[in-house]
Formats: C-alpha cells, structure tokens, sequence
C-alpha cells in the first residue's frame, strides 16, 4: 500500500485579454476541456465601435496629409519666386538700379518663403504621424475583437468558475 498525494503538471488562472461584459460562460466546475476549447465568450460591440472609429481617424488624417502635401507645394512655389525674387533684387542694387532696403525686403520675403516650406514639410509630417497612429489604434481594435471566445489553453479539468455571463471581466 502506498500514500502519496498529486498535483497538477499545469495550473492556469485564466483572466480576459479584454475588458468586455461576459455575455457566455461554456463550462462548468469539473469539466474537462481540450486544448482551445472555449471558455467564455465576451461582448465585443464596443470594439466594432472603436474599429469604426478608428477607420474614420485613418481617413481623416489621410485627408489632412493631402491637404498637408498640397500646401508644401504651394510653398515650394512661393519659395521658388521669392528666391527668383531675391536674385532680382540683389542684382539691381549692385548696379545701382534699387536702393538696399528694397533688396533687403526682397531677403527676407525669401526668408519668410522658406520658413513657411518648413512648416508645411512639418505639417506633412504631423499628418503621416497620424496616419501611423490611427492605423495602431485600429490594429489594437482588431486584435482585441480577435479574443471574443476565451479558450483553454492546454487540455484539463476546470477546478473553479470565477465569473459568470453578465458580469464585467
């Protein structure tokens, strides 16, 4: 005769990966379950919400990196006059056509053309910027709506049930 005790090889507190109503639980206290067999199933309206949204952000800062690359250009153009602009100017000054304060206006519309390509090259930017992040935060919604069935993660027996449809996880 012999005396021994056993334990499990695995244990697992399973916990939600989202924070969703529980709409399902498909086990009971002493079933056994098979690997990737479903646990409890959660209320994934909201994500569809926030995959919509998401959506609509991707689209909107698309837009405005359109609107964005089309006032660089404008710029680029204003630039490109201002320097034609500047070379004008500096030449008749040098040969004694305008006074220099006329060539210096000239300077710094040159200047202030191209502070504002860099503002619009920043612009465009900001806006590829949130593509990036509107796209991530969709990526995360799709990846979330994926865990809409809790499933066990390797065969055994459920020991303890510490939800219930209805409650929040």
């Amino acid at each position: 005769r012999l005396s021994g005790m056993t334990e499990a090889h695995w244990t697992s507190n399973l916990t939600a990966r989202v924070s969703a109503m529980i709409t399902e639980v498909h086990v009971v206290e002493g079933q056994r379950v098979a690997e990737g067999d479903p646990i409890a199933t959660y209320d994934m309206s909201d994500m569809a919400l926030q995959i919509a949204q998401a959506k609509a952000g991707v689209g909107q800062a698309q837009a405005a990196l359109k609107t964005a690359r089309a006032g660089l250009k404008v710029a680029k153009a204003q630039a490109s006059a201002a320097a034609s602009e500047a070379r004008r100017a500096r030449k008749l000054k040098k040969d004694g056509a305008i006074p220099s304060s006329q060539a210096e206006r000239a300077t710094n519309g040159l200047a202030i053309a191209n502070a504002g390509v860099g503002q619009a090259t920043a612009g465009t930017g900001q806006a590829s910027a949130a593509i990036a992040t509107a796209k991530a935060g969709m990526a995360l919604a799709e990846n979330q709506l994926r865990h809409e069935i809790a499933r066990a993660p390797f065969e055994g027996i459920i020991v303890q049930r510490h939800a219930s449809a209805g409650e929040f996880a």
